[in-house]
């Protein structure tokens, strides 16, 4: 049970990452070496996501997760665009967390599976 509610904040903080993706378009106001900071982070947590999903160690897990949505916090204001070698950097960095988090539910949707038959069984 634990599991599932991990797997929804997960998602939810995954959702609230691309919403303020979108919204940065609208808000400019965070500067563009922070913005870059703030994506390395991300980028930084989600690998270590990965590290967690695959040693199945939840609470790591949930701990990366808060960490991550504490860093997408910081861009609730809105962010600026960025132009050359840093827009290339931020759609670099966009792949890679992209990529975690692929990972991270590759490793956990079938953790997922595993308890919804469990539930359906004691049911």
């Amino acid at each position: 049970m634990r599991f599932l509610l991990i797997r929804r904040y997960a998602i939810r903080a995954l959702y609230a990452f691309w919403i303020l993706l979108i919204t940065y378009t609208w808000c400019m106001t965070m500067k563009p070496q922070d913005l870059l900071a703030m994506y390395e982070s991300i980028a930084t947590i989600t690998s270590k996501m990965v590290s967690a999903a695959n040693a199945r160690d939840l609470d790591t897990l949930e701990s990366l997760r808060e960490q991550c949505g504490a860093q997408l916090s910081a861009a609730a204001g809105g962010v600026s665009a960025l132009e050359g070698a840093q827009r290339l950097r931020k759609i670099e960095l966009l792949k890679q967390i992209m990529a975690n988090d692929r990972a991270v539910r590759e490793i956990t949707e079938p953790w997922h599976a595993k308890l919804e038959q469990l539930a359906r069984a004691a049911a």
